[in-house]
């Protein structure tokens, strides 16, 4: 498809108009995975403004719909920063993530146990008599996401947590924000990409800090 006479105009279309809007289920021939329609227009949404063309939508989105990402275990490098340092902040990460609430499925009814200020304060969607219901205060949102990992980054510093984490999650140089993209990846699937940037690390390391000669033929692993 031809590139828009002016790219701008790409980011002022709604992103419902991106995807098929009658189709109310996808599968992912990569994953398997069927997601709705709510979620293709979360993910065209959030790329729409980096968009110059249609066409560009596919690889711009690609990371959102492969099992699991392949990038060079340099790209997780924050400038000079030791790989060492940058997997202790995954690490980090990781651990503040699987602290945060995930999303919750629960029957309609159940809503008139939470009070106005919860129910104000959710993401509230409408599944099959359920409702899914995440705390942007508490839940695994972008809001709170942010909060906590920008505070990690205090300590650990900005560009050597939020840049591998952002690679974790993308395998892309050039990408959204973490915050956004990890609010629609969802819970499991960014703790599964921050282990799989770990082990990429860890087997970086040169053959020679893999092994330690404890005797003749016999090695550990020194991890």
């Amino acid at each position: 498809m031809s590139n828009l006479k002016n790219p701008s105009q790409m980011a002022q279309l709604s992103s419902g108009k991106l995807v098929i809007p009658w189709v109310k289920k996808y599968k992912i021939l990569a994953t398997g995975e069927i997601v709705d329609f709510e979620y293709l227009k979360k993910v065209v949404g959030l790329e729409q403004k980096r968009m110059k063309k249609f066409s560009e939508i596919g690889e711009l989105t690609r990371f959102f719909f492969v099992d699991k990402l392949k990038y060079e275990t340099e790209l997780l490098r924050w400038k000079k920063v030791d790989l060492k340092i940058i997997l202790e902040n995954l690490k980090l990460a990781k651990n503040e993530l699987e602290k945060i609430q995930d999303v919750e499925f629960i029957p309609l009814e159940s809503l008139a146990t939470y009070s106005e200020d919860e129910i104000n304060n959710s993401i509230l969607h409408r599944k099959n008599g359920e409702v899914k219901i995440t705390s942007i205060l508490t839940g695994f949102t972008k809001e709170n996401l942010e909060k906590i990992l920008m505070d990690l980054a205090k300590k650990t510093g900005v560009g050597d947590l939020l840049w591998p984490l952002r690679i974790a999650l993308t395998g892309q140089k050039f990408s959204p924000g973490p915050f956004e993209i990890a609010e629609i990846l969802g819970k499991k699937k960014c703790l599964e990409r921050i282990d799989l940037a770990c082990k990429k690390i860890i087997m970086n390391k040169p053959i020679a800090n893999l092994f330690t000669l404890i005797n003749t033929n016999k090695y550990s692993f020194n991890f």
